[in-house]
């Protein structure tokens, strides 16, 4: 088959996306470009793939993507943090810890909970940083 006779056979979707081909690209480059869906593009590289018209190389990628609380704990620091910071002071109740690291009560009584495993701190009549805690 000559090249005349592939360009008959060529979809619309192969016409729109073989010139944006000439530089290596991206399926997201691809797509700002010719106003096409990722299926549409994928499709149609297929099809040029088959025709030997173009080669596709895939790659996969793996990415974190941190959550609502990973965002918020990036931005404002982790809760057991928080509450170390707020006894640096001095010993507060648990109210008052709350307050001081904006805190809301499930996040406190983890924080809580892994201080005191830790070690970092005491809980009496009220909450205390211990030496280990102000390392």
């Amino acid at each position: 088959m000559d090249s005349g006779d592939i360009v008959k056979t060529l979809t619309p979707l192969e016409r729109k996306i073989l010139p944006l081909l000439k530089q290596k690209s991206d399926i997201k480059t691809i797509a700002k470009n010719s106003n096409l869906s990722d299926t549409e593009i994928n499709r149609a590289l297929s099809w040029l793939q088959n025709k030997n018209l173009a080669k596709i190389n895939e790659e996969t990628k793996e990415s974190i993507i941190l959550g609502k609380n990973g965002e918020e704990y990036l931005r404002d620091g982790l809760p057991e943090r928080r509450v170390l910071h707020a006894l640096k002071e001095n010993s507060l109740s648990q109210n008052n810890i709350r307050e001081k690291a904006c805190l809301n009560e499930d996040e406190l009584r983890i924080s809580l909970g892994i201080l005191k495993k830790r070690d970092a701190i005491d809980i009496k009549d009220k909450i205390i940083i211990t030496e280990n805690g102000k390392r």
